[in-house]
């Protein structure tokens, strides 16, 4: 993905929604930006992938329990 087109990624808006939450009085470049969305956007899919297999081993807890 390059610059320009990482600004048309389908969550993008939720990666400049947590750049606002961010406290800095670091310059944002585009080439900063990029990076920084690259950088989140690999945090946020290893967290879905947590999130799923976190799901999975509750429900296999609940089978075994019942």
């Amino acid at each position: 993905m390059n610059n320009e087109s990482f600004y048309m990624h389908p969550r993008y808006d939720e990666f400049t929604a947590f750049l606002k939450t961010l406290q800095t009085d670091a310059k944002i470049t585009p080439s900063t930006k990029h990076l920084a969305f690259v950088v989140w956007q690999k945090m946020v899919e290893a967290n879905d992938k947590l999130r799923a297999r976190n799901a999975l081993l509750v429900q296999a807890l609940n089978e075994v329990s019942e």
